[in-house]
């Protein structure tokens, strides 16, 4: 499933003429990987950045109920970012105020908003 939600995935952002998204390693360093060296998948290139911890996710299905066209979950039923576009900027900014453990991070340009 995951193979066919990232081919998905990259084929969306294409057609949005985004790159590949950034993805991190499990062992990122905390200088690429966040403060706290945190696992992070960061999408970029569109209005809103938007970072999900997924150390921190606790899979509540809040973002992708608030946000179905920014959110999915992946095999585990950690959160992922499919189409940072998928809805309008307030939609998103509302998914990541209602995650229970703070797990996203919303920015534009260098300002985090949430």
């Amino acid at each position: 499933m995951v193979g066919r939600y990232r081919l998905a995935r990259c084929r969306r952002l294409e057609t949005l003429g985004v790159s590949q998204p950034e993805r991190h390693p499990p062992n990122a360093p905390a200088a690429i990987g966040g403060a706290d060296g945190a696992r992070r998948c960061r999408l970029k290139g569109v209005s809103l950045r938007i970072e999900v911890d997924r150390e921190s996710c606790m899979a509540s299905g809040n973002c992708s109920m608030w946000a179905p066209g920014v959110f999915d979950h992946d095999d585990a039923g950690i959160a992922v970012v499919v189409d940072p576009a998928g809805e309008d900027d307030d939609t998103v900014l509302l998914a990541a105020r209602n995650c229970p453990k703070a797990a996203i991070a919303v920015f534009r340009q260098e300002e985090r908003l949430v």
